[in-house]
């Protein structure tokens, strides 16, 4: 199965209901999180960004120090598109049965009436401003991480676009030999084999994804094969965790080698919390906390 990069509404459609089929158990929160990721894909089609230029000096400059080529508060977003894909995001949370219902209505209602600006909520989000999303929901009576929940992915379709312009000035082709992004230096998310058995990661802020070394631990860097290693449910061999014992921090891997299904990296992060619970109880922990909302 191919894992190229899903970049279509049907794709992503297809991939959640394929997905819903493998793990029932995850139907209703796939359909739920199936719906953010298509309204995140329809809303790409209105948003109008400046490219975001690098001069040729600060280019080569990032890539001889091995750095990203922006920090994660160095992107921009369309307020506006983004200010609608927040009523929308709240309208669905909303008909879903879901813990952030209350918090969902309240975060919708202190946009309309002024109370809560969507631009700044964007600003502080990604100035990593804790203290700004504390007060805020305090003030609007919101949930802070159901708050955050919406204002991220209310900026989701901006930060791909910006992505996918950055990654222009990158040598795609090449593996990068970090552990971080090399387009904003967040962490990665989530890993993918392709059919060659070649190994992406997949950025958990910005969504680009980069060759990476195969015997490689994503966070620490650590390339002993005594220390790495991986595990997986008997029935489920198209998806692993590689675990390293150095600094007892693990990732999920998506196997496109074995999966006969279309592969979109937000959803597989969805269905596959039962193997983080496992990592867990083995004493391995995630480097992303998971922001999922049921």
């Amino acid at each position: 199965m191919p894992t190229e990069p899903i970049i279509t509404i049907e794709q992503i459609r297809n991939a959640a209901q394929r997905l819903s089929q493998l793990r029932s158990a995850y139907a209703q929160m796939l359909s739920f999180y199936g719906n953010v990721f298509i309204l995140q894909e329809k809303a790409k089609g209105d948003i109008d960004l400046e490219p975001i230029q690098l001069t040729p000096e600060w280019q080569a400059s990032q890539q001889q120090k091995n750095m990203p080529l922006l920090g994660v508060s160095d992107f921009t977003v369309d307020a506006q598109v983004g200010k609608q894909l927040l009523y929308q995001l709240c309208e669905l949370i909303e008909s879903h049965e879901t813990d952030m219902q209350a918090s969902a209505q309240a975060v919708s209602m202190a946009v309309a009436q002024g109370k809560l600006q969507s631009e700044i909520l964007f600003e502080n989000l990604l100035k990593g401003n804790d203290r700004f999303f504390e007060t805020s929901a305090t003030d609007t009576g919101a949930d802070k991480n159901a708050l955050a929940f919406v204002a991220y992915n209310s900026m989701v379709p901006s930060l791909e676009l910006c992505a996918g312009q950055l990654s222009y000035y990158l040598d795609t082709a090449a593996v990068w030999q970090k552990g971080y992004c090399p387009i904003c230096g967040s962490i990665a998310g989530l890993a993918v084999l392709g059919e060659d058995g070649k190994r992406e990661l997949v950025c958990s802020f910005c969504h680009h994804r980069w060759r990476a070394p195969r015997i490689f631990c994503a966070f620490c860097e650590n390339t002993q094969t005594t220390q790495l290693h991986y595990f997986f449910a008997e029935k489920e061999k198209d998806l692993r965790v590689d675990v390293c014992d150095h600094c007892q921090q693990y990732i999920k891997t998506v196997d496109g080698r074995v999966a006969s299904r279309p592969i979109y990296p937000p959803l597989e992060l969805v269905a596959s919390l039962h193997l983080d619970i496992i990592a867990a109880d083995k004493g391995f922990k995630g480097a992303v906390p998971l922001n999922i909302q049921s």
